[in-house]
């Protein structure tokens, strides 16, 4: 959430590229690898998805998400 939490990441042209830097930002303020908070970051959004599969009737927020 803390990615997201400025703007949506994925409404900039490169998204990868907004996300690259916030996260080597957070990184850096908390004094942790990159690709440990890059790691946390895709495990926490898995386990959010999937939490959203089993509760939501509508799955279309959920393969949006996914994708």
């Amino acid at each position: 959430p803390l990615l997201e939490q400025v703007d949506d990441p994925f409404a900039h042209p490169e998204p990868h590229r907004v996300l690259a830097r916030r996260t080597a930002l957070i990184a850096d303020e908390l004094g942790l690898d990159v690709d440990r908070v890059r790691a946390w970051t895709v495990a926490r959004h898995v386990e959010y998805v999937l939490w959203s599969v089993d509760e939501d009737d509508d799955l279309s927020g959920s393969v949006r998400m996914m994708r």
